[in-house]
């Protein structure tokens, strides 16, 4: 088919990577009937990219990663169990939790089987219902799993002798307290963005364990040895 002459300056280059483009005859060209304009569109494509950066710490499994802390401290098991199976305490002395209250007991040992436990560090301020789990006088077990921020949140104290460890053995024995934390956030974004806080959160808690314990039983707290008898 040959072009009408006239039509040659309206014709332009067109480049490799048009977005959009229109064919529109300015003026009447004899033989040619004119239509409207035909446009070539091609959409923009967007891309949301979330960092996926690794935690400081041990992975399990592909989801849930573990921290954790040892202190070896010199009062017997019985009493460390007292002070950390006391979670109506834990925002008075425990960083990162700000409100907590135990909502049931169980019928027979009073013991805490479960609590509400309001956790705080940015970007994160959630209240969590928590599984207390309590075996006297070495372990005390909160599982908060599957609560819209963490897939797993399990916080787990383990105390015992400190027999073989050059503490004297006997009543005043001191005690291996171990705090294990496993958790996995239900969001990348979560883990990026406190990467910075959570390796640490075991230290911090561990050493807040340790004031609390000096401050209740060296330095004699009257209302606390009462609830001890």
């Amino acid at each position: 088919m040959l072009l009408n002459p006239a039509m040659r300056p309206l014709l332009r280059p067109l480049g490799s990577s048009l977005w959009s483009c229109a064919i529109k005859p300015t003026t009447a060209i004899p033989g040619i009937i004119t239509k409207k304009p035909i446009a070539l569109r091609i959409p923009s494509q967007q891309r949301t990219f979330v960092p996926r950066l690794p935690l400081s710490s041990t992975n399990t499994s592909p989801t849930t990663q573990s921290i954790s802390a040892t202190r070896t401290l010199p009062y017997t098991p019985t009493v460390l169990y007292q002070i950390i199976s006391d979670i109506d305490a834990y925002s008075s002395f425990l960083p990162y939790v700000l409100d907590s209250k135990v909502v049931e007991r169980h019928p027979i040992t009073s013991s805490p089987t479960y609590a509400d436990l309001r956790i705080g560090f940015n970007p994160i301020d959630e209240t969590f219902r928590s599984k207390v789990t309590c075996e006297e006088p070495s372990v005390v077990e909160a599982d908060a799993s599957r609560n819209g921020v963490f897939e797993v949140l399990r916080t787990r104290w383990e105390i015992h002798p400190a027999v073989g460890l050059g503490v004297p053995t006997g009543e005043a024995a001191g005690s291996v307290v171990d705090l294990k934390i496993d958790f996995g956030f239900s969001s990348p974004l979560y883990a990026a963005l406190t990467q910075a806080v959570v390796p640490k959160v075991a230290t911090v808690m561990i050493d807040a364990f340790e004031k609390r314990a000096k401050e209740l039983l060296e330095k004699k707290d009257d209302e606390w040895i009462k609830r001890l008898r």
